[in-house]
């Protein structure tokens, strides 16, 4: 293990830009033990520990990374990983290029061609149902594999293919488990696959409005239509009946780029990761693009995005680390004290961090939050000043967070402990 002396550079955005009001935090090799600033694979499951994935090549093999605040754990048991995820069994979910892995903090097994009826090792995605059914894409690999759906039922796997069901082709590329229940399955040349109980129904080009036959990626909310990505640059909405194009004109300085992941934050904005183009925002009604040039995102190479429980989005970059951006830094609404009336210091801290207010309209709620979004110190603000102890804190980036009485205002500002 790595002990972290984690600096992170915290950037402001530009107050022009529409829906930017946060801050950027940026995580690479020069303030941290970060092992890479290539990272092309993220997870952070719900226990709050980030999972990275650092590439390969003819010297370098690749590596996989547990980060819990504190420190880098290197996984000598996986190369590398595509998803990781949580399991409501209590276990995290690792799909690799070495079949899926489950891991409990401690120990591990594995889920291969060896020991189950997975027809191959290449796992290209994960997803879990609210039943705690593990779904898993898999491809093929010459004539060593070959690829299919997979199911775990918390017991065993269970495998449609081409041979035993209506899949149409061998690879899946993508999964998700509608909040109805029913799975959807972009495959690879084969259009998007609605699998609901025993009822299969296949959408492609020649038989509907799809923009593409190669899903890649997939995000919908409990009251939105399904997002989804495909390889060929389009995205597509779809409510069940009708495919609405985002792309073709609609939107201005849309990036003409190939999508690396669709993600939904807990206020129902729309991201979108691209390669090499940066990163979007969609409200439902505006949009909103960053890129290294405009904002704090340390890489347009765009990789992979995950949300963390704090509500910061992380963002894999291949070439610049990764990005954490803070969305409510500056938020200031109705009556609560804005952002400026608030005074931190000493900013890095050792031990006592003083924290002021210009006013106060009653009992505040304090939080404060570490990297992972785990809650570390909490105590109500009846005074306009207030010293809080940082001393048993671990070096690193920390949010506190403001809330009123009734918990429906709230201000954010950063600081770090040494």
């Amino acid at each position: 293990m790595k002990k972290l002396l984690l600096v992170l550079v915290v950037i402001l955005l530009g107050a022009g830009m529409a829906m930017s009001q946060g801050t950027w935090s940026v995580l690479n090799p020069s303030n941290s033990n970060l092992p890479s600033d290539r990272i092309i694979s993220l997870g952070i499951p719900i226990d709050g520990n980030v999972f990275i994935g650092t590439p390969g090549g003819l010297v370098t093999p690749s590596h996989a990374y547990e980060y819990n605040g504190t420190d880098w754990i290197e996984f000598e048991w996986i190369s590398s990983f595509n998803v990781a995820k949580s399991s409501p069994a209590g276990y995290i979910v690792i799909a690799t290029g070495e079949g899926v892995f489950h891991y409990d903090g401690t120990s591990h097994s594995v889920f291969n061609t060896d020991n189950s009826n997975l027809t191959s090792n290449n796992v290209s995605c994960l997803g879990i149902g609210t039943d705690g059914f593990e779904y898993v894409g898999l491809t093929a690999a010459g004539l060593l594999f070959d690829g299919g759906l997979g199911i775990y039922n918390e017991s065993s796997w269970l495998v449609y293919n081409k041979d035993n069901s209506p899949l149409p082709v061998k690879n899946v590329l993508s999964v998700l488990e509608s909040h109805t229940g029913v799975l959807w399955v972009g495959t690879q040349d084969g259009g998007l696959v609605k699998k609901d109980g025993d009822d299969w129904t296949i959408f492609d080009t020649d038989n509907s409005d799809i923009p593409g036959n190669t899903p890649t990626y997939m995000a919908e909310t409990t009251d939105g239509p399904l997002w989804i990505a495909f390889v060929n640059k389009s995205i597509a909405t779809f409510d069940g009946s009708n495919w609405n194009i985002i792309k073709e004109g609609k939107v201005s300085d849309f990036p003409d780029a190939k999508v690396v992941d669709l993600l939904f934050d807990t206020d129902k904005n729309l991201w979108i990761g691209f390669e090499n183009a940066g990163l979007g925002r969609f409200n439902g009604t505006d949009w909103i693009f960053y890129t290294k040039q405009t904002s704090g995102l340390p890489d347009d190479n765009v990789t992979g995005l995950e949300l963390s429980q704090d509500g910061h989005i992380w963002v894999s970059t291949d070439g610049g680390g990764i990005g954490i951006y803070d969305p409510e830094y500056n938020s200031a609404i109705e009556s609560f004290p804005a952002n400026e009336n608030i005074n931190l210091y000493p900013n890095p801290v050792n031990a006592t961090l003083n924290i002021e207010l210009q006013e106060i309209t009653g009992a505040t709620g304090l939080f404060v939050y570490n990297l992972m979004g785990q809650l570390v110190i909490q105590q109500e603000m009846n005074e306009a000043c207030l010293q809080i102890d940082c001393s048993k804190l671990n070096p690193g980036l920390y949010t506190l967070k403001l809330k009123d009485q009734k918990g429906s205002h709230s201000i954010t500002r950063t600081f770090i402990k040494r």
